[in-house]
């Protein structure tokens, strides 16, 4: 289940646990020794960094500023076990050893793909480091993609190895691939009751074993000769170059198939120096500097942009670096677990924190006071530019917050979709650090607006990062004719972050990669005074009512998903129609909530487990007119237009998700599905409000 190194973590496990295993407040056991190494170590890694030329460089720049001894990755075993951690020696060992077998028995060159169908892992880090450190090309696959779009992948990229987590995946990629392939799969925790017929499988640590042995036969060679000239020719020619390509991340979209993003070891090179630069702005008197004493938390998955930034950012600074088990259910606790410094968060995981802190307090009109006066109290520190977490609020109301993330974050990067303002400002002054919002595309690294640390507002995506040009274009079918003039327009990104184009697909290239460089976002944005930026919508949802008015729906869903009823919601409309619908996924405490108080829709349940009661409230007229008047008066609260306002809702008890292919594996709402999946319960609601 966990996911480790196994060749490594018993080793460390005796390095730094004490010997009565008292293991769970390892922070205290490391702390004395990476003082020490911190300070012979910066300037070694600061010097690294900035010589680093591709993406191998960035873990190289770590080691020298955790040194060999440092910790570099975490996992752990059982909910009731602490995290064991592999050092950086024992990590960089390991990847010369896997690297040894994919360039040896493999016979993989430079340049060759190698797949990855895996949950974060220490084993799928090493694989990854062994691919950078040998200008191989790693093409992540993962399970919220859909059979048909990893078998598009399989087969555009003919692959020819991969690496996965299970032998239930090894299967899957060895079923979807085309028959010419014959893809060799390397399987972190194989079942030999499982194993895909007929495929060759090997596994993770026997892949270990074989590349350590392989190395040791190269060095008796060059004892025994006395020349390692052909040896050193060989390492030179699979040595990365910084134009090579290094990573295709595949983007699903919400139409076809998907793209395959070319990211080069330039791009994420340069996108960890620009990141580097960015946060140590002292703009807002809150300049973040990372180091090896600061540790990483890892859950999001690894085709995401921002968690492979994260990761290489990570290891550019010497942090250590905790996995999550792969088990949702138990990541809140992983996450309090490995006590993490730093921290990357998709929205949605930070308005669930809100969304439970004002559950908590939702039935005492006396704690709802305290919170409210708690989260003013702290804003009024954030206009100030005091960012702290030492107030007299802090111990009263928001320890609890700080507690669940495991009580010593002191930076967050938020990105992968919009975010609320409310919900920013919340995260903001509950966990009393600076909290970082960016914006960026796959086809940028992640990388183009961001917020500078400690920054008060909440209501921006920040300016444009150090290194980075942004203009806006026009975009009249999104009501934006004269961007300049305006201040309003499609935003457009341009540096050395942006990619290469998409995979065996110029036409596609060309219509996002201009020939001046500049990447088309396809999201439209405002030029705020001192030079921030508001993020809209993006081009392809804003649509018009038959009055000409313009409707951005994320901005609206934003706004209703505040409400800690809703669990998600659809804003839709139609040209030819005056006012807006949604569709909306009650949470399961506000379905019993609702339930409790009314007997006679409880009773309709057909048993009492949580998609049973859900069907029971969505069934309940009086709950659906109840969630559309709190709707209403919350939009009109947060300021939105009457026609921007929905006038009947559909509630439905099944969460929109990428397995029901509503939503993208990134998150994101699909909306020409969601259109289809409720056109015909839309146009019921249309003949009722507009007959």
């Amino acid at each position: 289940m966990g996911g480790t190194v196994s060749t490594l973590s018993n080793t460390h496990s005796n390095s730094y646990c004490p010997k009565d295993g008292a293991c769970g407040s390892s922070n205290e056991v490391l702390k004395s020794n990476l003082v020490e190494q911190q300070s012979g170590g910066k300037q070694q890694q600061q010097k690294a960094l900035a010589e680093a030329r591709v993406a191998f460089d960035l873990f190289l720049a770590g080691l020298e500023a955790a040194s060999h001894d440092g910790p570099c990755l975490g996992t752990r075993q059982t909910a009731s076990a602490p995290f064991v951690y592999s050092t950086y020696g024992e990590v960089l060992q390991e990847v010369r050893a896997m690297a040894a077998y994919l360039t040896g028995p493999l016979g993989l060159t430079r340049g060759s793909f190698v797949g990855t169908f895996s949950s974060n892992s220490a084993s799928l880090v090493v694989l990854e480091l062994a691919c950078y450190s040998s200008g191989l090309v790693i093409v992540p696959l993962y399970d919220t993609l859909g059979r048909e779009a990893c078998s598009h992948i399989l087969q555009e990229t003919q692959l020819s190895v991969a690496f996965c987590r299970s032998d239930k995946q090894a299967a899957t990629v060895s079923e979807l691939g085309s028959a010419e392939q014959a893809i060799r799969l390397i399987v972190a925790e194989p079942s030999e009751a499982e194993q895909p017929a007929g495929a060759a499988v090997i596994s993770y640590v026997d892949a270990i074993a074989k590349g350590r042995e392989l190395l040791q036969q190269r060095r008796e060679q060059k004892e025994n000769s006395g020349d390692g000239q052909q040896q050193e020719d060989a390492d030179a020619n699979r040595r990365p170059q910084p134009s090579d390509l290094a990573v295709i991340c595949y983007t699903s979209g919400t139409t076809g198939q998907p793209k395959g993003v070319m990211l080069t070891n330039d791009n994420l090179v340069k996108g960890v120096h620009l990141v580097t630069d960015t946060i140590k702005e002292d703009t807002f008197k809150h300049p973040v500097e990372l180091n090896s004493s600061d540790r990483y938390f890892s859950y999001l998955p690894m085709a995401h942009i921002l968690e492979r930034m994260c990761q290489l950012f990570a290891f550019a600074h010497g942090l250590s670096m905790g996995f999550f088990r792969g088990d949702r259910a138990g990541l809140m606790d992983d996450l309090r677990e490995c006590q993490p410094t730093f921290m990357a968060a998709v929205p949605k995981v930070l308005s669930r924190i809100r969304e439970r802190a004002l559950t908590a307090v939702s039935g005492s009109r006396l704690k709802s006071a305290i919170l409210d006066t708690a989260l003013s109290r702290k804003s009024r520190r954030l206009s100030q530019l005091r960012v702290d977490k030492d107030t007299l609020w802090d111990r009263l109301v928001f320890r609890r917050v700080q507690e669940g993330l495991g009580g010593r974050v002191r930076f967050v990067a938020v990105g992968g979709a919009p975010i609320s303002a409310d919900t920013l400002n919340f995260v903001k002054a509950a966990l009393g650090c600076p909290v970082v919002q960016g914006f960026g595309q796959t086809e940028t690294c992640g990388l183009g607006l961001c917020q500078r640390p400690g920054d008060p507002a909440s209501n921006h995506t920040g300016r444009p990062m150090l290194g980075i040009e942004v203009r806006l274009a026009d975009a009249p079918d999104a009501d934006c004719p004269n961007a300049e003039a305006d201040g309003r327009g499609e935003l457009c990104i341009r540096g050395p972050t942006c990619f290469a184009g998409y995979f065996k697909q110029p036409e596609r290239s060309a219509e996002t990669l201009d020939s001046d460089g500049w990447v088309h976002t396809g999201d439209i944005a405002q030029l705020l005074p001192g030079g921030s930026y508001r993020i809209v919508d993006r081009v392809k949802h804003l649509f018009k009512l038959a009055q000409g008015e313009y409707i951005a729906p994320e901005k609206i869903e934003l706004v209703y998903c505040l409400n800690p009823a809703i669990d998600q919601v659809f804003v839709d409309g139609r040209s030819e129609r005056s006012c807006l619908l949604g569709v909306v996924v009650p949470t399961l405490d506000a379905t019993k909530a609702w339930l409790a108080k009314n007997p006679a829709d409880t009773a309709a349940a057909a048993g009492d487990s949580p998609p049973e009661l859900l069907a029971a409230a969505c069934g309940s007229a009086g709950f659906k007119a109840h969630l559309l008047g709190e709707l209403q008066q919350l939009g009109k609260q947060k300021g939105l237009q009457s026609f921007e306002q929905v006038k009947a809702i559909l509630l439905h008890p099944e969460p929109f998700s990428a397995e029901n292919d509503l939503m993208t594996p990134t998150m994101k709402l699909k909306r020409p599905q969601l259109r289809k999946r409720f056109a015909d319960a839309f146009d019921a609601m249309y003949a009722e409000v507009e007959p």
